[in-house]
């Protein structure tokens, strides 16, 4: 009882902390992630998160099991997320999106397989939507193609990218766990050819901005075309201010 008792007086004061400072969240999180952002005052921290309808918070590229040791605390990061904040606080879950190579299954060593494989289960089952796949969590997320796009609210895109950089052979080769056959002649798209394949997709799903990572930039780079935002994010994690509607729910596909 006394157990329960003092872990339901931690949470609120977690959260009582998380709306009055943006502040205590590095002061009371054990896993630190230095995180990137477009500078907009209402949007740069897990407070804006949570009571600003127009700030985001984007995990992408953080490849755990992939041997990269500046990464090494994401993982612990991660779960706090899940277990502390995405279960209490709705709108921190809601506008929290992990877009891809998340777990790096690909490059994970032969006796990481099976973990690596179940924590992409287990973060699927946690964020639902929220959690796309990327090249390197290969055939976890069902069949090609599967989970590849997630819309928020009519407006949004967000998605891995790697569909934007590989001809579609090859990023079917890399979902289906290097099973399908593709042509390894078949160049690349460029950067400038991967944003102009971003805004067409961004307008065949009906959307006005486009987010993704999987080129690892070394910052944010952002680009208009054709009126459509695209917002391509570093490694690791980004706060992202984009105005949206009210109207709609998050739809996959």
């Amino acid at each position: 009882m006394r157990g329960s008792v003092k872990i339901r007086g931690f949470l609120i004061v977690l959260i009582l902390l998380l709306i009055f400072n943006c502040s205590w969240f590095s002061i009371i999180s054990k896993y630190t992630v230095s995180c990137d952002y477009i500078v907009v005052e209402e949007c740069n921290c897990d407070t804006d998160v949570i009571n600003n309808p127009n700030c985001f918070k984007i995990y992408s590229d953080t490849h755990i099991f992939g041997g990269k040791k500046q990464i090494a605390g994401m993982k612990k990061n991660i779960h706090y997320n899940i277990e502390y904040m995405n279960v209490t606080l709705p709108s921190y879950k809601e506008r929290t999106f992990y877009i891809g190579d998340i777990i790096d299954l690909s490059k994970a060593e032969q006796k990481d397989k099976a973990s690596a494989r179940n924590e992409i289960l287990k973060l699927r089952q946690a964020l639902g939507n929220n959690y796309v796949r990327g090249n390197h969590e290969m055939d976890t997320f069902g069949e090609i193609g599967e989970n590849r796009y997630t819309v928020y609210k009519g407006k949004i895109l967000f998605t891995h990218g790697h569909q934007f950089r590989y001809p579609e052979k090859r990023t079917n080769y890399l979902e289906s766990s290097r099973k399908e056959d593709y042509e390894p002649w078949d160049p690349s798209r460029s950067d400038d050819e991967v944003f102009m394949e971003a805004a067409k997709q961004a307008k065949k799903h009906g959307c006005s901005v486009v987010v993704f990572g999987h080129t690892h930039p070394v910052k944010l780079d952002e680009r208009t075309i054709d009126g459509i935002r695209i917002i391509n994010v570093k490694a690791g994690c980004s706060y992202l201010y984009i105005p949206v509607d009210s109207t709609s729910q998050v739809q996959n596909n």
